[in-house]
């Protein structure tokens, strides 16, 4: 046991530091690593930007359909109510009645 706390201890004291290559690798590393999250972040935003768009041209293609199959149209006001019983909001929809299907709509304030 002492001889192996000698060796280590020898070891230590022979140590004059890193060598320029220790170096420049771990700047490497550490520099390729922040370009990765980087690039991931960049990614992650444009996917979610898309997202967005995809399913704000789904809503209105959906409206389209529906108000497309609709035999009349008629506004109405809606208000969201909680299990407590408290309003959530009220909002102005659409009603888009057909033979047998009922259909309604709300766009949101500035749409």
């Amino acid at each position: 046991m002492r001889t192996w706390l000698k060796n280590m201890r020898a070891r230590v004291r022979s140590a004059n530091g890193e060598t320029l290559v220790e170096t420049l690798v771990a700047v490497l590393v550490a520099t390729f690593a922040a370009v990765v999250l980087i690039g991931s972040t960049v990614v992650a935003g444009n996917l979610n930007l898309s997202a967005r768009t995809k399913d704000a041209d789904l809503s209105a293609a959906q409206l389209a359909v529906e108000s497309r199959n609709a035999e009349t149209t008629e506004p109405a006001t809606a208000t969201l109510v909680a299990d407590d019983g408290t309003s959530l909001g009220t909002y102005e929809i659409t009603v888009y009645k057909g033979d047998k299907d009922l259909y309604a709509a709300y766009a949101k304030a500035g749409e």
